[in-house]
């Protein structure tokens, strides 16, 4: 009498897991034996616009200085607070792209490299416990 055990899972969160043989991601499974590469990607966040309103705060600032108007010191340093409050909320983009060999690119996509970090080790010790029949 044969008893069919679940597999253990490697990783699990959201609409991602990882078994021994699969990994299903947005509910496709893939299978670990034909996954043939994995690679990280970080994606900076675009921080151009954000700049030149900083450098429109500082001009304005010491224009402002400069001609010792209060007004527009306060409109500079304003505008200046603003544009470094969004710039520290900018956040990178982490994404591991697994492709397969039939052909399959698989990119999960995350803001927190933490999560990738897991997500990637867990899929090396599914392809690590296949390639080694632990």
């Amino acid at each position: 009498m044969s008893s069919a055990h679940p597999e253990k899972i490697i990783y699990q969160k959201g609409d991602i897991s990882v078994t021994r043989s699969l990994l299903k991601y947005k509910n496709i499974q893939y299978h670990i034996r034909d996954i043939y590469s994995l690679k990280r990607v970080e994606q900076k966040p675009d921080t151009e616009p954000l700049d030149r309103i900083l450098t429109v705060g500082v001009m304005v600032a010491i224009v402002s200085f400069l001609s010792r108007s209060l007004l527009g010191i306060a409109i500079g340093v304003i505008i200046i607070a603003f544009a470094i409050y969004q710039l520290n909320q900018l956040k990178s983009t982490y994404t591991l792209i697994v492709t397969t060999n039939k052909g399959d690119e698989i990119n999960i996509t995350t803001g927190n490299n933490n999560e990738l970090n897991d997500i990637h080790f867990a899929i090396e010790t599914a392809i690590d416990m296949l390639a080694y029949g632990t």
